[in-house]
């Protein structure tokens, strides 16, 4: 959104959420871990409600933005606060989370937009309610995976008095096997703990497999899932990620849960069978 060169400061757009009551206005009470000056408001706009925090444009106007994105420091401090607003609303209600470092120039732009969205959220708002994000990786200890392919793909070491030639190509044939059964049973394992779990989820998404350099993990991350489940399911939901770790804990892999989180993954989803 364009802005004034007039103007001192912004409005920083946390989320959008669910009003059926008129928002209560926010404590004077500055809490430091919120960007701005007054900590987080609250627009509302008929049946939804954003929460926004004013802040200076010498910090988050374009060109100030742009280099502050590429600051480690900075982008952690301010993520860090993105998280705890939402963490603070979904205690509430349903949350539809903004994208980081979300600008509008004054609060009635914000209201305006909620007005011309209003129907969208509204529904996006519904189709989330009552149900929470939850995250399940799966991770393979190192070796695990290279194990389970010498063992199903049968293979076994040549022969020693084989010619050297002979015992080369045969070897690399090995390994080659080796592989593309390791690839097999990583697919396998993978689709087999994604699809029961899918299957105590109102909705299931596959995210892009992490580096170990970006999630610490040692070893293959075999699944790095997401599912958006309903509070009534969240026990077996829980019960079924137990029962997992537990049968693959014997092949080396370890299952793990985390959550519940914003529904960052759905909230486009949500919004698109809205519109």
């Amino acid at each position: 959104m364009r802005r004034s060169s007039s103007l001192s400061h912004s409005r920083l757009l946390e989320d959008a959420l669910g009003s059926p009551e008129p928002p209560r206005r926010p404590s004077e009470r500055r809490d430091p871990t919120i960007p701005g000056e007054a900590g987080v408001a609250a627009s509302a706009q008929q049946a939804a409600s954003a929460l926004a925090s004013r802040v200076p444009l010498e910090e988050f106007g374009a060109d100030p933005l742009r280099r502050n994105l590429n600051d480690i420091g900075w982008l952690e401090e301010k993520a860090r606060a993105h998280e705890h607003v939402l963490d603070l609303a979904l205690q509430q209600g349903p949350v539809v989370p903004m994208r980081l470092c979300t600008i509008y120039s004054t609060e009635e732009h914000v209201k305006e937009m909620l007005s011309q969205e209003r129907e969208v959220f509204i529904d996006a708002l519904e189709r989330l309610e009552g149900k929470a994000e939850w995250g399940v990786k799966a991770i393979a200890e190192e070796g695990a995976l290279e194990r389970a392919a010498a063992q199903s793909s049968g293979a076994v070491p040549g022969d020693h008095d084989e010619p050297q030639g002979t015992a080369y190509m045969k070897r690399r044939q090995r390994e080659a096997k080796v592989d593309e059964e390791r690839d097999r049973v990583a697919e396998e394992w993978a689709q087999t703990v994604h699809e029961r779990l899918a299957g105590r989820a109102a909705e299931a998404l596959l995210n892009p497999l992490q580096r170990p350099e970006v999630s610490g993990h040692e070893g293959d991350m075999l699944l790095n899932g997401v599912y958006l489940v309903d509070e009534e399911e969240i026990g077996a939901f829980r019960a079924t990620v137990d029962r997992l770790a537990e049968e693959f804990r014997g092949r080396g892999v370890s299952v793990e849960l985390t959550g519940p989180w914003p529904p960052y993954n759905f909230v486009k989803s949500s919004i698109e069978s809205a519109r």
